[in-house]
């Protein structure tokens, strides 16, 4: 877990592509606030999937889990 800026998102997403297979699962715990993870998917040719939480009876508003993978 680290900067949660959307900068520094995106560039963690670069650093890492070179290095992932083709069966690699990329799993971001800030896509409810940047479209940083959906944008990497999408440059490199793999599907996105976003789960919205939603809590039940709850001040925490829930956050969302973003999956990118090919």
């Amino acid at each position: 877990d680290s900067d949660h800026s959307a900068e520094y998102e995106a560039r963690e997403y670069e650093t890492v592509a070179s290095r992932l297979s083709d069966r690699a699962v990329i799993v971001g715990d800030n896509a409810h606030v940047t479209d940083k993870l959906a944008a990497f998917a999408e440059a490199t040719g793999r599907r996105f999937v976003f789960f919205k939480e939603q809590p039940e009876d709850h001040f925490y508003p829930g956050a969302g889990i973003g999956l990118a993978f090919r």
